[in-house]
């Protein structure tokens, strides 16, 4: 029997692609509990409530930052079955053709490009239209996977407003991001079901609907803490440690172990299990069984920073507004239960993705090219990561794909008791390295992200 940590989004996904062969049994491991019929998951409008959420969301953080006076920045990470796909904004939206080719350039092959790619992010929606978007063709759009993929059916009257902004500045529209190019402005699908209005993501999509299957398990409310691994040559994974109810349990596997618990915690369980850097688990007793100081490195996540805006029209239908106008929050709520439409579906929809060179000065930029290249010089970086970053540098030059990417919220998720705000969210990348790890959750090491 292969075990497979965790329940995330990846996780379910090869459960469910795994157990369509009878002959095959998997069992999933998941600290987190399934949320069916949670609205603080399910509903598209209440996105954000469960952020820092200790049920909801692992909540980690980051070891104070130079460049921000030393602030703790957070890292949200889903803790249910399904992961991160229930916490997060719902936005679909895949990477341009260049961010995927790059890949190959770094020398991994066997598929793991655009071409190779494509036929499998097609294989996984089922996109419905909806007002604004784009034509829906099978080209660029899978017609009849398992995860329904929706249109806004509705938008507040300040993203047309905000579009128009944008293109003002020379921002333009691209009529289908889908299809190689996520640059410039456009209205983004979301993964929400038209049919419920709920969000859609692999705890629905990927296990409820192959619960029934006889070859599936799912184990709810226990945290693996260790990968169990046989020394010799090759070095085998057996099986693993969990803990329920403070009580640590062991499980074997048959065939092999399939460990997707994300881009925080895979590299966590390896070092706990003693993969890692030598000097970080010997810092902290943990006996080496392969050293590898590449776990935990060269991690690249996007990072945000929120503008809020006061509206002159505290009537105007934002989210907030549900808050404190009850008869509007009742006919929302009829739209949502009777006809899965209303503000209770919102998605961001005005998304729009960008070229430094959209909004910096040729100067401006030029300084940071250069601040940029003597970092890298002085860093002590493998060739491989050389090899990255070099990739990286040319993007930057080229303006050849989104470096920031803008969101508009037509809500505040700081402000409950108004309707008087909404939000600019932007989005930048970040390069992360971990340094040392900190025993700061129970039955977990935290291999904590230092500065970019």
């Amino acid at each position: 029997m292969p075990a497979k940590f965790s329940g995330g989004t990846a996780g379910l996904v090869l459960a469910a692609r795994l157990t369509e062969l009878s002959d095959v049994t998997v069992g999933v491991i998941e600290a987190g509990v399934l949320r069916l019929g949670d609205a603080v998951v399910d509903t598209p409008a209440l996105m954000g409530q469960s952020l820092f959420n200790p049920d909801y969301d692992w909540n980690f953080t980051t070891i104070p930052q130079v460049h921000v006076s030393q602030r703790n920045i957070p890292i949200n990470r889903g803790k249910m079955i399904g992961g991160s796909a229930g916490l997060n904004f719902m936005i679909w939206q895949r990477g341009s053709k260049q961010d995927y080719d790059a890949w190959r350039q770094l020398g991994i092959g066997n598929g793991w490009d655009w071409d190779g790619l494509l036929p499998y992010f097609l294989k996984t929606e089922a996109v419905h239209p909806g007002p604004g978007s784009a034509g829906v063709s099978g080209k660029f759009h899978g017609q009849s996977g398992p995860l329904p993929i929706h249109y806004d059916n509705f938008d507040t009257p300040l993203e047309g407003p905000y579009a128009q902004a944008l293109e003002s500045l020379g921002v333009y529209l691209n009529s289908d991001p889908e299809a190689g190019d996520s640059t410039g402005l456009f209205n983004s699908a979301a993964s929400v079901d038209p049919a419920t209005g709920n969000r859609s993501y692999s705890a629905v999509n990927y296990f409820l609907a192959n619960q029934d299957r006889d070859n599936l398990v799912v184990l709810q409310g226990a945290q693996v803490t260790k990968i169990n691994l046989t020394p010799g040559n090759p070095i085998v994974a057996t099986g693993a440690e969990f803990v329920v109810d403070n009580i640590t349990y062991s499980v074997n596997a048959t065939k092999e172990i399939i460990l997707s618990a994300g881009s925080i915690q895979t590299p966590q369980l390896l070092e706990l299990s003693g993969i890692g850097n030598p000097n970080i688990l010997k810092e902290f007793g943990i006996p080496v069984v392969y050293a590898n100081p590449d776990v935990g490195e060269n991690l690249q996540d996007h990072t945000h920073v929120t503008s809020q805006f006061e509206l002159n029209d505290p009537t105007i239908p934002t989210i907030n507004l549900l808050n404190v106008n009850t008869t509007f929050e009742a006919e929302e709520q009829a739209l949502y239960h009777i006809n899965h439409t209303g503000i209770y579906t919102y998605t961001i929809s005005d998304v729009s993705f960008h070229a430094l060179q959209t909004f910096w000065s040729p100067a401006e930029l030029a300084q940071s090219l250069t601040t940029l290249r003597n970092e890298i010089q002085a860093a002590n970086l493998s060739k491989w990561q050389r090899k990255q970053v070099q990739i990286q540098l040319t993007d930057l030059e080229n303006a050849s794909v989104g470096q920031m990417e803008l969101l508009f919220f037509g809500s505040d998720i700081t402000v409950t008791n108004s309707s008087k705000f909404v939000d600019i969210l932007n989005f930048g990348s970040i390069q992360c390295t971990g340094r040392n790890i900190s025993a700061e959750v129970p039955f977990i090491l935290v291999h904590r992200v230092s500065d970019a």
